[in-house]
């Protein structure tokens, strides 16, 4: 009888103590809930590669797997840390809440905020753990390090450069002037512009050096038509285009004017529109002068008749008038 219960106490203690193991061994499991099956968590990815961080938020995607009746406790939790490896990890300080759930077989996210600001005290990096349980339990399922954008050092202002504008300013039918603006801050410099022309199977590419904020080009195209103009500023971090910086030139045909020809058939001077003239004309206009006229040699005058009668005539009124003037001047000398 002593042996019987001997033996019955003894199967009682084991079966006591096979119990007590195996409650145990199931709280020892983390993440198992209740006493359903622990379904078993896998992202699929490298443990140091599952995290997606966007902004203050950061997620990691997972599977659940197990029995259709297994569940799963999950926790995502968020620290400042003290160096980029988050080493040593006792310095490290909970940011916020974890956010623990409890999840069935499936693929599921679960997210958790990432501190975006903080002070050399609290530490100027971050890490991010999924876990099994409520926080922090191992094994880790993934994790992530980061730097706090926003620790207290001075943020330097980011060099910036932009193409503004480009504007075309009609010099004559076939020029155009192209005037190009840009602009820069925090530091960025201008080292030249690139002009690009393109229209009608043609294309001009002008580079101009220069470190000036506005850059000017004359483009010259004689066939009429429609062209596009672009330019890019070329700067110290990077090239910089855009629409506003596009400009279009439009060349019209040439209007013909008058011009002085020599007409070959009739040999005139005459004045016609450009288009008209051909074989007809030419601008030699020494094939329009008159052929010269050989002057017809006039008959010679008569002479005057000198025969003896004229002479005795001429003879006669002399000495009549010398007589005279002698008679006129005798008498006023010796009256």
């Amino acid at each position: 009888m002593k042996l019987k219960l001997a033996i019955i106490a003894g199967f009682v203690l084991a079966g006591a103590m096979f119990g007590i193991s195996q409650q145990s061994a199931q709280a020892a499991l983390p993440g198992q809930v209740g006493d359903a099956p622990r379904c078993n968590v896998d992202t699929g990815k490298a443990r140091n590669n599952s995290f997606v961080v966007k902004g203050d938020t950061a997620s990691v995607t997972f599977t659940a797997e197990g029995g259709a009746n297994c569940r799963v406790q999950v926790s995502n939790n968020s620290f400042y840390a003290p160096s980029m490896n988050g080493q040593p990890w006792s310095a490290q300080i909970p940011y916020g809440k974890p956010n623990t759930k409890v999840f069935g077989p499936g693929k599921h996210t679960l997210d958790v905020k990432v501190p975006v600001k903080s002070t050399k005290e609290k530490g100027c990096f971050y890490q991010l753990d999924l876990t099994y349980g409520v926080r922090n339990v191992l094994p880790v399922l993934a994790y992530e390090h980061g730097a706090i954008k926003d620790c207290g050092q001075v943020v330097q202002p980011k060099p910036e450069a932009a193409c503004v504008s480009l504007t075309a300013k009609q010099l004559d039918r076939t020029q155009f002037q192209l005037i190009a603006k840009a602009s820069v801050k925090n530091g960025a410099k201008i080292t030249g512009y690139t002009f690009v022309t393109t229209g009608n199977g043609t294309t001009e590419t002008r580079p101009i050096n220069t470190t000036s904020l506005t850059a000017a080009h004359v483009y010259r195209q004689t066939k009429p038509g429609t062209y596009t103009a672009k330019v890019t500023v070329n700067t110290s971090v990077g090239a910089k285009n855009g629409a506003a910086c596009t400009a279009t030139v439009t060349v019209t045909p040439e209007i013909p004017g008058k011009i002085t020809v020599c007409e070959i058939a009739t040999k005139q001077t005459v004045t016609i529109d450009q288009n008209q003239m051909s074989d007809k004309y030419t601008t030699d206009f020494s094939k329009c002068a008159a052929t010269p006229v050989t002057p017809t040699p006039e008959a010679p005058k008569a002479l005057p008749d000198t025969g003896v009668g004229a002479v005795f005539a001429i003879f006669t009124g002399v000495t009549s008038l010398s007589s005279a003037a002698y008679y006129v001047i005798s008498r006023r000398l010796f009256s």
